[in-house]
């Protein structure tokens, strides 16, 4: 057998008996620590709606992919309790850039508050925001949209969130 083959058999041995003598020595609190940590790793999904079209203020108008008006207690289901950390929005107005534009996160029909009012700048085409506070979630919540502004130069527009989930 080379060397090299030799050499490599015979570290991966030390390193698998040094491994084991921590384990023994620290009774068993790495592998402990590893599972801990990897449970503490929680899925996220991310949600997408789009308008194709102005913005118009007080309008539940932001489609889930159907391309249609989104009625006010038709959003997207959570499917455990979670959290809304982060997101972006985008927008165009033709071939120019829109005007301001303001959307509100609503939970089962309530809006959220200002805290959670998604604001896309003047002659910006797109925003990133990250909560202070996340957004929490209850499982089968239902997450929609609701204009907080009108701008009729608006002619696509997109928001995306960014959700934890407890599971």
């Amino acid at each position: 057998m080379p060397s090299d083959v030799t050499d490599l058999n015979a570290l991966t041995t030390n390193v698998k008996n040094t491994c084991r003598l921590a384990n023994y020595y620290t009774k068993g609190q790495i592998d402990g620590n590893l599972n801990t940590a990897i449970s503490a790793i929680k899925p996220k999904v991310s949600i997408q709606v789009e308008e194709n079209g102005s913005i118009t203020n007080n309008a539940y108008e932001w489609s889930f992919g159907d391309g249609g008006e989104n009625d006010p207690h038709n959003g997207w289901s959570c499917p455990s309790s979670g959290r809304i950390l982060c997101g972006a929005i985008s927008a165009t107005a033709g071939n120019n850039t829109p005007g301001e534009m303001k959307v509100a996160i609503v939970i089962n029909v309530v809006e959220t508050g200002s805290a959670y009012i998604i604001t896309k700048l003047n002659n910006q085409f797109s925003s990133h925001f990250t909560f202070s506070t996340p957004l929490e979630l209850q499982a089968a919540d239902c997450v929609n949209f609701r204009g907080k502004s009108t701008n009729a130069s608006i002619t696509h527009a997109v928001i995306s969130l960014i959700i934890e989930l407890d599971i």
